[in-house]
């Protein structure tokens, strides 16, 4: 039987050429393969112009609506045209050769087994609907957002898909009054005044805590053809965010310069904003400073702040210190390792120190996460600074996730030719990684490739030689034929053609996956290189992909960084944000996907950490999502589905926000890690009046608004006398969004002297900082009176304050609960207060008289306490 590859292949080839290739394939195609074994450390060029191709589509492919369409024209790189929602952000392909097609897909398989220790709980806060789904078409996506909170009242944006379906801006944006309990969807004041010059792509906001002023910054475009950088200011009155204007900071030509991945930060100390973000030029790409000293309303002239090393950065943010420092940092892809770089300015904005390579690392750029509907990942800083009382005020905090160094594996082997008809899973052709894969891709083609993994093992995927003019994916799938996993290639024809694409993934179980190979332009053969990466040395990261943090004091020197993920090293782990709160503990979260064996990894939650050691350590994790998102059937008319980056602010409050698919298409969900603030709150008992010599329980009311985290505390204790035993302490633990009592003993001396005394409780966090303190006022009074036996003796210890004005207390004892009444006369005699206090049984008591002798007119009146036909009598005066 001839198959279909032999029939595209009869009109261009010799009969005998003809016959080889359909009989012996392999053998045929081996004169294709390299020399054996192929290391990546020797195809670095190859290397850098894999992860320089990611960055540029990574800024021109956004959305599946580009700029260039949007406006009617088409950028110097090509722009990208408006295409119909579909799922997976690949080319759209007529449904008889849907990967999806039920033909194609294997017979359902039994759920995968589970692995100890890899299920992460937490109570979490409440997930918030952040976005308002009413009206959204099916597939309308949100996604890609961040988030600030000042008290109950906070802003969130996010990238909005529904925007490329009604021709509005593709822009959202959310505001809340209590907290993010809920979330009230409201437009963006354009910069300019009106449109059309639009708001696009890339959410930034950030926060003024003192004045109060919230911003928003995102990519525009300001006119056809053209690209541009805006941002705009509000503040909250009366319950409703009123923005005070918009600015443009910059516009260009996009055939000239293009603008992406701005992000901005304001001082509360100088009142300055400051925005950075890439500009693709025509020679070079850069990273651009602009400040704003009036509040944001007009920026200053841009600086570019990348000054050495190779030239392939995105990704920047800046951050503020406590004493108005300036960090700017960045991500830069090299030949072979890749970095986060920083600059510093000590001088408010205005010039910058040595660029810094803060860290080395190795970042899996290649692929996405699983179910990321673009071919390749990314790698951005996160960058957040500690501005709180603690012993790290002004410690800057970065975090990224990275990958393992593949350079040195061999790949490839013995050659192993495409067994046609191989376009459906059920037909894969299988192979072994070590092997050297060769196939053809026609029009409308795919190539399915079956091969045996075993859990933990890297794997990698190098397309060595590419037909000139053929665009391609190429993607491994699970088990389940459905789950869709590490993602590569070069699809986009107006990006060039026949370019290499690698991918570099980690098994989560062990089992049979698919590797498959589709056309999306061109046609041509392919070659791919396999194998597995065997650890050399010691390296950070323990698969294809793991969080980690690194910090330093001064911007110049690092810290080593730490893995902040604890699950198996199997599961994907990417998008980390840092953010620290005014506890002076550092917080983060990513997307997390190790709750997901069933489906090969390729769903995932949110998971979070925190460290209060500066950075140095982090606590184990938990989640915070209540559901869990599957990317593979989550459709999305926006590319990536996912975004490139999560939303998470410190301060007072420590909010998450995030793409979550739990209702369909991907939404924005949020999450306040304290409603009302993170620390805790103390509560202090009534002031009292106790007689000398008495022992009482003193109890203080802790309540700790983390719903994540139990908390260690030391609760303390002091008089302003210096009475035995004081000062008094303890630790407790205050657990997760709880209120808990804690009680001291207190005796007051036989000699103490009568009047006031100031009780205070003082709750303070391990790292020094005072989370909360309160006071409580003591009245002492006149011993006990003890009657024959030991047995209280009826007496009336006195009335404080005396004079008294707006509080009234009386201290007594009764020997039995027999009838008693407390009385108050005036000069006359005439009985103008009186309490039954008998039913309070035998004791020393104190009756609060406050609300009765805010009634009485000032003057001197007598106390009278009767039991069983005895009285005692006293003065107290009044005065007003």
């Amino acid at each position: 039987m001839i198959t279909a590859h032999a029939r595209r292949l009869r009109a261009l080839l010799p009969g005998a050429l003809l016959a080889a290739l359909i009989f012996f394939p392999a053998l045929a195609r081996a004169q294709t393969v390299p020399e054996s074994p192929l290391y990546l450390r020797d195809h670095l060029d190859e290397l850098l112009a894999i992860k320089r191709r990611a960055i540029w589509q990574e800024a021109r492919a956004e959305m599946t609506e580009g700029r260039g369409a949007e406006r009617g024209s088409r950028g110097r790189r090509g722009g990208h045209r408006h295409a119909a929602p579909r799922a997976a952000g690949e080319k759209m392909r007529p449904a008889v050769i849907d990967e999806d097609a039920a033909a194609g897909r294997l017979p359902s398989r039994a759920a995968m087994p589970d692995h100890a220790g890899n299920t992460f709980f937490g109570p979490g806060p409440a997930n918030v609907l952040v976005n308002n789904r009413a009206g959204d078409a099916a597939n309308a996506a949100q996604s890609e957002e961040d988030v600030a909170m000042l008290g109950l009242n906070g802003i969130a944006a996010w990238n909005d898909g529904q925007g490329f379906i009604n021709g509005a801006g593709s822009q959202g944006l959310g505001v809340t009054t209590d907290g993010g309990q809920t979330w009230t969807t409201i437009p963006v004041v354009h910069p300019g005044g009106v449109p059309p010059q639009f708001w696009f792509s890339d959410p930034a906001v950030a926060l003024n805590a003192k004045t109060g002023e919230f911003y928003f910054a995102a990519i525009t475009l300001p006119g056809v053809g053209m690209d541009g950088v805006g941002v705009a200011r509000g503040h909250f009155s009366g319950g409703s965010l009123v923005w005070d204007g918009a600015t443009s900071v910059r516009a260009g030509l996009n055939s000239q310069i293009f603008f992406d991945k701005e992000w901005i930060a304001a001082d509360s100390a100088s009142g300055n904003v400051y925005l950075s973000y890439t500009v693709f030029g025509a020679a070079a790409d850069t990273i651009v400073f602009q400040r704003s000293t009036d509040g944001g309303s007009t920026f200053n002239d841009p600086v570019t702040v990348n000054t050495s090393g190779f030239g392939n950065v995105q990704g920047s943010r800046p951050a503020v210190g406590p004493l108005g420092q300036v960090y700017v940092a960045w991500q830069e892809a090299g030949p072979t390792n890749d970095f986060m770089d920083v600059r510093v300015s000590l001088d408010h904005g205005a010039s910058f120190g040595a660029q810094v390579q803060a860290v080395s690392e190795w970042s899996n750029g290649f692929s996405g996460a699983p179910g990321f509907n673009r071919p390749f990942g990314i790698t951005f800083p996160s960058i957040a600074v500690d501005r709180s009382p603690g012993p790290h005020r002004g410690r800057v905090f970065l975090s990224w996730n990275e990958g393992l160094d593949i350079t040195g594996d061999p790949l490839g082997g013995s050659p192993k030719g495409e067994v046609e008809n191989n376009n459906f899973f059920i037909r894969a052709t299988p192979f072994t990684a070590g092997r050297t894969l060769i196939g053809n891709l026609a029009r409308l083609d795919f190539d399915y490739w079956s091969f045996p993994a075993t859990q933990g093992t890297t794997y990698i995927f190098y397309t060595s030689a590419i037909a000139a003019g053929l665009n391609y994916t190429m993607r491994v799938f699970c088990a389940d034929t459905l789950t869709r996993l590490a993602f590569t290639g070069d699809p986009d024809s107006t990006q060039g053609s026949g370019q290499p694409s690698l991918i570099e993934w980690t098994a989560p179980t062990t089992d049979t996956y698919y590797l498959r190979m589709a056309q999306s332009a061109g046609i041509g053969s392919y070659t791919i290189v396999t194998g597995t990466h065997t650890p050399v040395g010691t390296e950070r990261a323990r698969d294809h992909r793991d969080v980690f943090a690194s910090w330093s004091d001064d911007g110049a020197s690092w810290a080593t960084p730490v893995r902040m993920n604890d699950d198996s090293p199997w599961f994907d782990n990417w998008f980390p944000e840092v953010a620290v709160s005014t506890e002076g503990y550092v917080y983060s979260m990513w997307y997390d996907w190790r709750d997901a064996l069933t489906t090969c990894g390729g769903s995932s939650n949110i998971g979070v950490s925190r460290s209060t050691d500066g950075g140095a350590s982090w606590a184990a994790n938990t989640k915070i999502t209540t559901a869990t998102t599957a990317w593979t059937t989550t459709p999305s008319n926006i590319v990536p589905n996912q975004g490139d980056y999560l939303g998470m602010y410190g301060g007072g409050s420590v909010v998450y926000t995030w793409a979550d698919g739990r209702l369909g298409n991907p939404d924005v969900f949020s999450g306040n890690l304290a409603r009302d603030g993170v620390g805790a709150t103390l509560a202090c008992p009534p002031d009292s009046v106790w007689p000398a010599g008495t022992t009482h329980n003193v109890v203080a009311s802790v309540g700790h608004e983390n719903t994540v985290w139990d908390d260690s505390y030391t609760l303390a204790l002091t008089s302003g006398r210096a009475w035995p035993g004081f000062p008094a302490s303890q630790s407790i633990v205050a657990p997760s969004a709880s209120t808990t009592p804690w009680s001291f003993a207190v005796t007051v001396p036989d000699s103490a002297a009568l009047g006031t005394d100031h009780l205070c409780f003082q709750l303070t966090q391990p790292n020094g900082v005072v989370a909360a303190t309160c006071c409580f006022t003591l009245t002492i009074a006149s011993p006990l009176a003890v009657g024959p036996g030991g047995v209280a003796d009826l007496a009336l210890s006195g009335a404080w304050p005396n004079p008294a004005s707006q509080r009234l207390g009386v201290a007594f004892t009764l020997p039995s609960a027999a009838p008693a009444t407390l009385e108050l006369l005036d000069v006359a005699g005439r009985r103008v207060v009186r309490r039954e206090v008998g039913g309070m049984g035998p004791g020393a008591h104190v009756l609060d008289l406050s609300n009765a002798a805010a009634e009485l007119h000032s003057g001197v009146y007598t106390i009278r306490l009767t039991q069983a036909g005895r009285t005692r009598t006293g003065k107290v005066t009044i005065v007003r």
